[in-house]
């Protein structure tokens, strides 16, 4: 096995973790269930490479809510 080169199929980011609140980590758990299910599920929706991107909007005080969340889905 050391002659194996190793290639990345794979990267995953998740940013400020500790200052989610267990609502926000919830949420995004939950969407990375989801992309994972699909990934698995349904490989043929996917283009060869993507991005996925979980995006939300801070309110005045700071505190975050998912994007569907905020517009009211």
């Amino acid at each position: 096995m050391k002659n194996e080169k190793q290639a990345v199929a794979a990267s995953v980011t998740v940013y400020r973790v500790a200052d989610m609140t267990t609502k926000g980590r919830k949420a995004v758990c939950g969407w990375l269930r989801k992309l994972a299910d699909d990934l698995q599920n349904e490989p043929e929706t996917f283009a060869k490479t993507f991005r996925a991107r979980y995006l939300y909007l801070a309110n005045v005080q700071g505190h975050v809510r998912p994007c569907s969340e905020a517009k009211g889905a």
